[in-house]
């Protein structure tokens, strides 16, 4: 009994210990805080991934095309050579997108330049170099205007030059028309005075010359002394032209000079030749047939001489205007640097300049893709089967110029799901591993083939796309199911933190930083490319060192 009872006392302190325990657990702990899951912020690799499964098959010919129209402009392959991966194949006349992509290089150079200045301040070498610029640029400017003017002075001195040959070569044109007026009124006289067919005919011809050259109607049978005193008709003009009248009118003097000289020519020609004319009338038909050919051809030589030189004049104005339009574009950019140096810089201005530099890395891109698509390269190492287009030919877009088949036996088979395949482009590299051979197995593939048009799969929109095999391996067999990570995009040493630390409150992205051990604030962040690894890259809001929440517990 006694045993019972002292058990019993025992077994009802340990049970009131118990309960006193578990009262202060409850007492102190109800007292304690939240405790926090925390990371540090650090920069490193943001890595973009498209992962998906997909089975190997016997590799296929390729055929590549270009992706936009144009002029062959170099290709040298042909049937059977091998060619190796990343090798030149075929490039079009391409010499405007590569200066278009230097001039986006530059561009981005002079943003990112511009950038570090506002970031850096700025120094007082730096504004005395900028001084400097303005002032070069102002001396450019004046030197391409003073250019300018000169070839303008120029270019009116050497087309005066043209228009007084002009009309001194029409002058004389028209005398030498005159006289030999003169001659075949001689021979008209002496021989064609009558009215049969011939001699009307040579009449006729006389009077249209008579008009356009001396302005006289109904001069077919006018005697000599009458075409002496004749004065007017294209003669008239000539004599009184001057440079000052103008192009325009020099041109329509001259247009009807040589009018003129050719209906004398064909008066010259309607000249009968009969067996009245003697052997030195003869010599004079031709001579004064041949003096009208050269006079026409000297009249028409001074009108093209006067287009060469308008052209002339137009081209070497339009460079040197393009000069001054260089010049007044270099002198408003330094202008603007120095501005820009001497007025320092706010927050907002380097997030303006940022946009700046992201917008040239942007026409970088662009330029470089525009680039690309003036290229064919070897997506893998294999033997030319095909070669269709030779060098200056027209080639459409998308027409295919190589056949090429790969050094691998296989390839692989994927499709992709609509919202990945945005991501996805030609040439991007993959790393595979196979089931048979488990994940440390790596093998290093390159996507060759995205079909335009979508498969759908268990009602899903999908894209099908080949990836080639970049070295030919003997464990790699028909029908082995693949597991592929196509790296899609990459960001080196950026601000990194893993995405499940941001949350959303009102519309904006925010990220939870530790001020203590109980303390945080909450800070605005503006993210960049998303990992495919729970990592999210960091644009703005954070830096290194930073402790961020993950997760609270209460």
């Amino acid at each position: 009994m006694f045993n019972f009872i002292k058990k019993h006392k025992i077994i009802t302190g340990i049970v009131i210990l118990i309960i006193l325990g578990i009262i202060a657990s409850i007492f102190f702990n109800g007292k304690k805080g939240p405790t926090f899951d925390t990371v540090t912020v650090e920069k490193g690799s943001v890595i973009q991934e498209v992962d998906v499964t997909g089975r190997v098959i016997a590799a296929e010919q390729v055929n590549l095309a270009f992706e936009k129209s144009g002029r062959l402009g170099w290709i040298v392959i042909k049937v059977g050579d091998k060619v190796y991966k990343g090798q030149t194949l075929a490039t079009l006349s391409n010499l405007d997108a590569q200066a278009k992509l230097l001039q986006a290089r530059a561009a981005l150079q002079t943003e990112q330049s511009n950038l570090e200045a506002l970031e850096n301040g700025t120094r007082p070498e730096e504004l005395q170099i900028a001084n400097r610029t303005v002032e070069t640029a102002e001396r450019n400017l004046n030197d391409a205007l003073t250019n300018l003017d000169q070839v303008k002075t120029k270019a009116e001195a050497d087309l005066k030059d043209e228009l007084q040959g002009a009309i001194t070569a029409a002058g004389r044109a028209v005398t030498v028309a005159k006289n030999v007026m003169l001659e075949v009124t001689d021979l008209q006289t002496t021989y064609f005075s009558g009215y049969d067919q011939n001699e009307v005919t040579l009449a006729d011809r006389k009077t249209e010359a008579m008009f356009a050259l001396l302005g006289a109607s109904s001069a077919g049978y006018w005697s000599a002394t009458s075409i002496s005193g004749a004065n007017g008709g294209v003669t008239v003009l000539v004599k009184e032209a001057k440079v000052s009248d103008g192009k325009n009118y020099i041109n329509e003097i001259l247009i009807k000079t040589v009018d003129a000289l050719e209906k004398t020519r064909d008066m010259v020609n309607a000249i009968p030749i009969t067996s009245e004319l003697t052997s030195a009338n003869r010599t004079t038909i031709d001579t004064e047939k041949t003096s009208m050919t050269t006079e026409i051809t000297t009249v028409t030589g001074k009108q093209q001489s006067i287009s060469v030189q308008e052209a002339t004049n137009s081209s070497a104005i339009s460079t040197a205007q393009s000069g001054v339009n260089s010049a007044e574009n270099t002198l408003a950019s330094a202008q603007d640097n120095l501005l820009l140096k001497q007025a320092g810089s706010t927050s907002e201005q380097i997030a303006a300049q940022r946009a700046r530099v992201s917008s040239a890395q942007a026409g970088v891109q662009d330029a470089e893709a525009q680039l690309a698509k003036a290229i064919i390269t070897a997506p893998f190492s294999g033997t030319v089967t095909t070669k269709d287009g030779e060098i200056g030919e027209i080639i459409a877009a998308n027409a295919m110029v190589v056949g090429l088949i790969s050094d691998a036996k296989f390839e692989i088979e994927t499709f992709i799901p609509e919202a990945d395949i945005a991501k996805i482009k030609l040439k991007n590299i993959a790393r595979v591993t196979l089931d048979a051979y488990g994940s440390e197995t790596e093998f290093e593939t390159t996507i060759t083939e995205i079909d335009p048009a979508e498969t759908m799969i268990e009602g899903v929109a999908t894209y099908k796309v080949t990836l080639q095999f970049t070295q030919n391996d003997e464990r790699v067999k028909s029908g082995m199911t693949a597991n592929i990570n196509i790296e899609t995009d990459k960001r080196e040493n950026v601000i990194r933190i893993p995405q499940r630390a941001i949350i959303t409150k009102d519309g904006q992205k925010i990220v939870r930083v530790l001020k203590d051990d109980v303390n945080y604030n909450e800070v605005v962040v503006k993210t960049g490319l998303r990992g495919s690894d729970g990592l999210i890259e960091i644009l703005e809001g954070l830096n290194e060192g930073n402790r961020v929440i993950t997760f609270i517990k209460n």
